[in-house]
């Protein structure tokens, strides 16, 4: 038996996509496509014997951001299983046709950038849901090229990240039984840009695949588009600057 995903994109369109027993060749979630290292270290020895050294370095690492789909949150396909449902990129045609839930309305940077940032209403009209929808599908640099198309696996990535590193080391030499032995103290800033400016060094994944699910189904063939999770913001935890302490014995 063929098992096929059943999406309920408008009243009256049925899609069917994937065969679970065929699988297609996808992205992996692993993706990183671009990546970018560069490091300088500056040495600098003194001391009667040349025992003590000092370093400085500069680390530099860019990366494309991990990899991501989107899927709907909700059972589309009604198969017993939750936010599994590959997201269809509906046209503006398709999206005119769908059926939407109104809902409570909450403020956040979709509905700021579509009705404005002191707009407000006490719900959610499903006109208002299409028209964010509208936004916010033609302006995704990936949606915007595959209207009518489910979302790939991992067919797109999270911003670019840019991240500098420094480090600070101590060192002191000595014999020991004939043989060099030393020892270093060192420091290390971890995204130092952060430090500077808390809008630089912004993480946006950990380098593995993530989804997002802004599109609630909310069966019976009706949804529910808030503007929630429809922005791919950087994670304010991995983002801070870190400091990091060591000390190493060589023999």
């Amino acid at each position: 038996m063929v098992a096929h995903l059943l999406q309920r994109v408008t009243g009256d369109i049925i899609i069917l996509y994937r065969n679970p027993n065929d699988p297609e060749l996808g992205y992996s979630a692993y993706n990183i496509p671009h990546r970018i290292q560069a490091s300088a270290y500056y040495h600098v020895n003194y001391g009667a014997q040349k025992q003590w050294q000092t370093t400085v370095g500069l680390i530099y690492q860019a990366k494309s951001g991990s990899p991501y789909s989107i899927y709907y949150y909700g059972d589309v396909n009604e198969d017993g299983a939750n936010g599994n449902d590959l997201f269809f990129i509906p046209t503006d045609a398709q999206i005119d046709k769908m059926q939407f839930e109104e809902t409570n309305f909450s403020a956040n940077a979709l509905t700021k950038t579509v009705f404005g940032d002191n707009f407000t209403a006490p719900k959610l009209t499903a006109d208002m849901q299409r028209a964010m929808m509208k936004h916010w599908i033609g302006n995704d640099s990936y949606m915007k090229n595959h209207r009518g198309e489910f979302y790939k696996r991992y067919a797109d990535n999270l911003a670019f990240e840019h991240h500098f590193d420094v480090h600070f080391a101590q060192k002191y030499s000595f014999k020991v039984g004939g043989q060099i032995n030393s020892l270093e103290l060192s420091f290390d800033i971890i995204n130092a840009g952060n430090m500077l400016n808390k809008n630089w060094g912004h993480t946006y994944g950990d380098g593995f695949g993530v989804y997002y699910s802004p599109v609630n189904y909310q069966r019976n063939g009706r949804y529910q588009f808030t503007g929630g999770y429809a922005t791919r913001n950087y994670s304010d935890y991995y983002s801070r600057w870190r400091g990091q302490l060591g000390l190493r014995y060589t023999f």
